[in-house]
């Protein structure tokens, strides 16, 4: 496998792994775990989670972040 591939399934597993913990905590302790992560590991999770909860996770999140992730995310949110 090349670095790329090996790359891009670790962060496929760290995105998987964030989405499962963001589900199992309280909306702020998710934000303090996403807090750690870059921007694009944050939209590709929040992508992933039911439209509510991802608009309650960014509520919680400083107000510049919240709406550049906000920004970022595109109408599919919460159709995984």
């Amino acid at each position: 496998m090349s670095d790329a591939n090996t790359n891009n399934a670790v962060d496929e597993n760290r995105i998987r792994q964030l989405v499962h913990s963001v589900r199992r905590r309280a909306p702020l302790d998710a934000v303090v775990l996403l807090d750690r992560e870059n921007d694009a590991t944050v939209a590709a999770v929040l992508q992933q989670l039911e439209y509510e909860l991802a608009v309650r996770l960014l509520s919680h999140m400083a107000t510049e972040r919240a709406e550049t992730l906000y920004s970022s995310l595109d109408a599919t949110i919460g159709d995984q």
